[in-house]
């Protein structure tokens, strides 16, 4: 009841209401007016109301004795003065009729008007009886309720808002939601987890079984003991796993839940959600890669890397392992006993090289040249330099740097000191100049640097020179490399103090202005490099920034998630692999387009056949011997492999995974793969370039610690050839000296002009016979080495040849180094027939002049079956390590550059004939 009752205290809103118009409004919707038992049980007249919007019956009623009581007074007046006043009564009766009816009439239109939505409608309250009552609870009803609906929407609207923000979240962060009601066993996933395994809700009934199917199968087993563990002893998991998308692609997933127990720990409610880390573990790996490289790196370089504190004694922070190959010692020992670097320098060589320590301490960076002591008693000369490092106020916060061994370079330097008393007949500049700087002596080619400096015996030097005179006297160390220019070529000076009574300093000049040349040559290739490196660098710190901000939101949506769910869904996106399905007798039974289009078929039209249907038969037999060996040994095969597509080879990788019934029988092979032709022509490209970097950097080296001491044996030899006697003992080891020198100097050039790109420099004319002996000067060690004969004819009158040198040699070299791997092949030893026949000769063809040169080995020679297929790219009979299957496809293109041609001739086990035809300039040109 709404309003009170004059029959019941406190009546309203509580008492139950069990009359006929309640029962005709809750059975059939009818409304009724007229007169009836009220929950008294006494007769009353009322009016009733359906409302199906809020399941209500609105109903007013007054008791009869009161409705009528007016009645029954105007009849008897009406009996008594029936005549006289049968007019005022009839009219007086239709006045109350309209007066008691009007207050219904508009409690009824209000009451249509509330169920027609109209909720802001007020009745208007005329007086205190049971209508205004009714009345007045009416419109406290009304309001309240429209109050209750404002709220309602409020929070429905709060709720909508929040829903799309979270779904919006876990989009972003390709995160999902999943929950297990135990109870009813009813699993619900949200639209990104749907995703995350490549579904639809319409094409997936979530249940146990199904989503331990879509787990890697070498997955499984520690999914479902995760799950257990946290079913049955309650601890929640946080793991990675891989799944299977319908497609066959895998992809990887960080998963973590835990389970809801009741008051008598029974378990009703599993909670969790799911992360595609999928690129995050590929760049973990990449990451992994890159770090085993610099490890590589660090360990092999000839130089140690250190750092160490830039106070006190210096104390040790890191050393990298090439530390032992120094000195005899484990890194972890200049760890644990961080003073254990300055213990081993030379007790001589301590308070200098403190000294020059502290010196690039306050400097920021300094060379120091001293001593340390090797595990096995011996003393190295080592090359420290060293670079402060500081923080964001400037304050010296860590000292790196490197160190070399150079005891070999300063034995040099010993031997060329002991040779300068022959500074006279040195046709190299030497210099003797006092500690004031005044000049002592100075050879014919010194007196030449004397008169450009505008200076005289007994005279002054420049200032430049007498600043690098005091250095040297004071810290009494000898400098290297001061580099003077003179008339357009360059010397580097050696500065080597003599401290007896009288202090002076000796001056040995070098000519370098050839090498200089070189060394910008190389320069120039390794500032490419670095480019290259710098470049890697920064893509590496990139992508350690994006998977630290990837971890990062990771961890943060996770927590969200964890509290959450959602229900919005996202489509599949379609990955390019091909993917098919056969039975166990390799039978193919379906696939997708994009295999079908590799065929140049349908998808439907694969059904029933096999691959003898579409490969050859060698390829044929080799996918279906890898199907075998998977439903044999029921596991999977991951790996890349050749692939005939289109009528070309390219390389794919395959996936092959064993389908199994329900009692663990392989009934068939799911297969994918995905062209990898372009990924392998760069990775070899890449092998190739590194390779090329390698050599110029083992050039650069070369030139550097070889050229210069070469020089000074060749100064000396000169020296002792000219003070012998002809025919003595002195002048012939002299002239072996120098024949060797000369030698060793040629074998440095030959390999820098080998180095060097040269991929985009002109052709020039160049002679066969100076390329062909550049080759040899590279390989004739090695051939010699491994035993094998040389032989060689090649005429003399050969015409020259326009040509890039570099290409046409880097040609000659392939194919020497494959003719030595055949000749190794066939015989590992030393043999009479193990040899290697270099013959050339000019002819003619279509009436123009061409140089043939023929490169031929007895070695293993070449199988018949493949010998059309040793020209194509990444083709080798090599095993894996031994050689790229670019050697040949580039030579065929560097000789097809030239004009040229390039065949083979080959027995099988007999000889292998390369044969490089080159045009020859025209002698009449």
């Amino acid at each position: 009841m709404l309003t009170e009752s004059r029959f019941m205290e406190n009546a309203s809103l509580k008492q139950i209401v069990d009359t006929e118009p309640i029962h005709r409004s809750m059975k059939s919707g009818e409304e009724m007016v007229g007169i009836y038992k009220n929950y008294q049980g006494k007769s009353v007249l009322g009016a009733s109301m359906f409302m199906p919007e809020y399941g209500w019956t609105l109903l007013a009623e007054m008791d009869t004795s009161e409705a009528f009581a007016p009645i029954k007074t105007i009849s008897i007046i009406v009996s008594i003065l029936w005549i006289g006043m049968a007019g005022t009564v009839t009219i007086l009766g239709i006045i109350y009729a309209v007066s008691m009816t009007r207050p219904i009439e508009e409690l009824t239109h209000a009451t249509e008007r509330f169920s027609q939505g109209g909720l802001e409608y007020r009745i208007k309250v005329t007086g205190k009886d049971e209508v205004g009552t009714l009345a007045s609870r009416f419109n406290i009803m009304a309001e309240n309720l429209e109050n209750e609906i404002k709220r309602q929407k409020s929070l429905s609207d709060t709720l909508r808002k929040s829903e799309a923000s979270l779904a919006n979240a876990q989009r972003i962060a390709h995160v999902g939601s999943w929950d297990w009601d135990i109870v009813k066993n009813k699993i619900h996933w949200s639209d990104e987890h749907y995703r995350i395994f490549g579904l639809t809700p319409q094409s997936f009934n979530a249940t146990n079984e199904a989503v331990l199917d879509r787990i890697h199968p070498d997955d499984r087993e520690f999914f479902k003991k995760s799950v257990n563990e946290a079913f049955y002893e309650g601890k929640p998991y946080s793991i990675d796993v891989r799944i299977i998308q319908p497609d066959g692609s895998e992809r990887s997933i960080h998963t973590q839940a835990e389970v809801v127990f009741d008051h008598t720990g029974k378990p009703i409610q599993m909670n969790g959600t799911i992360q595609e880390i999928t690129e995050r573990k590929m760049l973990k790996k990449k990451l992994i890669e890159t770090q085993s490289r610099l490890e590589y790196l660090l360990t092999n370089s000839p130089a140690v890397i250190y750092s160490c504190k830039p106070s006190g004694n210096c104390e040790t922070i890191f050393v990298s392992s090439n530390i032992k190959r120094l000195m005899g010692y484990e890194p972890n020992e200049f760890i644990e006993n961080p003073s254990l670097w300055i213990k081993y320098i030379h007790p001589e060589d301590i308070p200098r090289a403190l000294n020059e320590m502290k010196y690039g301490i306050e400097k920021g960076s300094h060379i120091l040249i001293y001593r340390v002591k090797h595990k096995d008693g011996t003393y190295r000369w080592i090359h420290d330099e060293m670079r402060v490092m500081h923080d964001s106020h400037g304050k010296p916060q860590e000292i790196v740097g490197f160190v070399i061994d150079i005891t070999q370079q300063k034995r040099i330097e010993d031997e060329i000191k002991s040779v300068s008393r022959f500074s006279s007949e040195n046709p190299n500049p030497v210099l003797r100049i006092a500690k004031e700087g005044t000049v002592l002596y100075a050879n014919l080619s010194g007196s030449s640097f004397l008169r450009d400096w505008k200076c005289e015996m007994g005279k002054q030097v420049p200032d430049f020179i007498f600043q690098i005179i005091k250095e040297a006297l004071n810290t009494r160390s000898i400098i290297r490399r001061v580099e003077i220019g003179q008339r357009g070529k360059i010397f580097s000076f050696t500065i080597v103090p003599v401290t007896t009574t009288t202090d002076y300093v000796n001056l040995y000049g070098t000519d370098i202005t050839k090498l200089k040349q070189i060394e910008q040559e190389l320069r120039t290739l390794n500032e490419s490099l670095e480019e290259r490196i710098a470049e890697r660098t920064l893509d590496l710190a990139k992508v350690n920034r994006e998977l630290q901000t990837e971890i990062d939101k990771h961890k943060q949506t996770a927590d969200t998630l964890m509290k959450s769910e959602s229900k919005y869904r996202l489509l599949l996106e379609n990955l390019p692999q091909r993917v098919f399905y056969k039975d166990k007798n390799s039978i193919y039974i379906s696939c997708n387009e994009n295999f079908a289009k590799d065929l140049h078929i349908k998808a439907e039209e694969i059904s029933g056949k096999t691959d003898y249907n579409f490969f050859p038969k060698e390829l044929a037999d080799k996918y279906r011997d890898n199907d075998r060996r998977v439903i044999e040994s029921g596991q999977k095969i991951d790996r890349d492999q050749e692939y005939l597509m289109n009528g070309k080879e390219s390389f794919i990788h395959m996936i092959k995974v064993p389908v199994k019934d329900e009692e663990g029988h392989t009934i068939g092979i799911l297969s994918s793969y995905l062209d990898i032709t372009e990924k392998i022509v760069l990775q070899k490209e890449a092998e190739r370039s590194k390779y090329l970097a390698s050599l110029g950097e083992l050039a650069a080296g070369i030139a550097h610690e070889i050229n210069n001491p070469v020089t000074g044996i060749i100064n000396c030899a000169q020296i002792l050839f000219n003070k012998s006697q002809e025919k003595s003992r002195e002048r012939d080891l002299a002239t072996r000296i120098l024949k060797e020198g000369d030698r060793i100097a040629k074998i440095v050039h030959s390999l820098l002009f080998f180095a060097r790109p040269g991929s985009k420099e002109e052709k020039n004319i160049a002679n066969i016979q100076e390329i062909l002996s550049d080759t040899l000067a590279l390989t004739g060690a090695q051939l010699r080495k491994e035993g094998i004969k040389l032989t060689l004819g090649v005429s003399q009158k050969l015409p020259e040849i326009v040509a890039n040198r570099q290409l046409i040699q880097q040609v000659f070299v392939n194919a020497i180094n494959n003719a030595r791997y055949a000749l190794n092949q066939k015989y590992p030893s030393t043999h009479s027939n193990k040899i290697l026949e270099i013959s050339g000769e000019e002819i003619t063809i279509d009436h123009y002049p061409y140089i043939k040169i023929t490169i031929c080995d007895h070695g293993t020679g070449i199988p018949a079956r493949i010998r059309d297929k040793v020209m194509n790219p990444f083709f080798t009979t090599k095993p894996t390590g031994k050689g790229t299957g670019l050697g040949l496809s580039i030579s065929h293109g560097i000789v097809k550059d030239h004009g040229g041609k390039l065949f083979i001739k080959s027995v099988e086990g007999e000889y292998t004939k390369l044969i490089i035809i080159l045009p020859a300039q025209s002698k009449t040109a």
